[in-house]
């Protein structure tokens, strides 16, 4: 996250469609607004996550109860809350999530000066959800994370402490750098795409040439 960014109130938008189809007109809504406690700064473009029953989750970068971002769901009857409240020791601004067929939730965080992590957001008893680090390492920048049919993690990092740009945590085991680009610098844009036959997607931005 840039240094000297400031605090904002923002909100999540909904685009639907009008009909009729042939003229596709689209009439512009807010679902809810961020303040506080309840996170601020939503992280894009990798972290808004759409259910089959119409419930979003996502993740702020700012906010909370400790100013450390958050993990969110808005459901389609527009409950707003809040899954998980970072706080430092557990992971700091949220970059990315992704979600799986049983409804679990992944991500990233990462800051300067902070461990970069993985974590694994499992549902419980009563809805609630309870946080565990799948990886924490100071030299390390996780950015986007996707996860397969089989429960295999895959994500990109910036770089950071000479770690390959494109990583892989299979279901149960240990993160494992899966491709590099040698000495030239580099940083991942966007999400990883994972096909059905196991081919991995990712977008590099080589440092210096934009």
């Amino acid at each position: 996250m840039p240094m000297g960014f400031s605090f904002r109130t923002l909100a999540f938008v909904a685009l639907g469609l009008a009909l009729p189809a042939s003229a596709q007109t689209y009439k512009f809504s807010t679902l809810y607004n961020f303040r506080g406690a309840s996170g601020t700064a939503p992280s894009a473009p990798t972290s808004l996550i759409l259910d089959s029953a119409g419930n979003l989750y996502g993740t702020t970068e700012l906010g909370g109860q400790n100013a450390a971002g958050t993990v969110f769901e808005l459901s389609a009857k527009g409950v707003f809350t809040v899954l998980h409240d970072f706080n430092g020791t557990d992971g700091i601004f949220p970059q990315s999530l992704a979600r799986d067929s049983n409804g679990t939730l992944y991500g990233t965080t990462f800051q300067s000066g902070y461990p970069g992590t993985v974590f694994k957001l499992a549902k419980g008893n009563g809805s609630k959800y309870t946080l565990s680090t799948l990886y924490s390492s100071l030299g390390a920048w996780p950015d986007s994370i996707t996860v397969d049919s089989e429960g295999n993690l895959y994500g990109a990092d910036v770089g950071n402490g000479g770690c390959l740009c494109v990583f892989e945590i299979p279901a149960g085991g240990q993160w494992e750098d899966i491709y590099g680009p040698g000495s030239q610098p580099t940083y991942p844009v966007g999400n990883v795409l994972v096909d059905k036959s196991g081919g991995i997607y990712a977008s590099i931005d080589y440092e210096g040439i934009g």
